[in-house]
């Protein structure tokens, strides 16, 4: 079973045991993360792109949005 840990650190864990490749991908488990946390809600394309690239003019926030997911 797969376990997301948002509290105390960003952790992915797989029966009991953290995964050391996902530990390396801050961009994808933070994504992985705001979906996870919207619940049946959602959350838009154009709001998760300004949460992990702020910095980034819209169509670049959306390129890197679609290469994370």
């Amino acid at each position: 079973m797969l376990q997301l840990h948002v509290l105390g650190g960003l952790t992915v864990e797989r029966d009991g045991a953290g995964i050391p490749e996902i530990a390396e991908q801050h961009k994808p488990l933070a994504l992985l993360a705001l979906v996870a946390v919207s619940c049946e809600q959602g959350v838009s394309r154009d709001t998760l792109a300004a949460y992990l690239w702020p910095d980034s003019n819209a169509e670049r926030a959306r390129a890197a949005l679609s290469q994370n997911v």
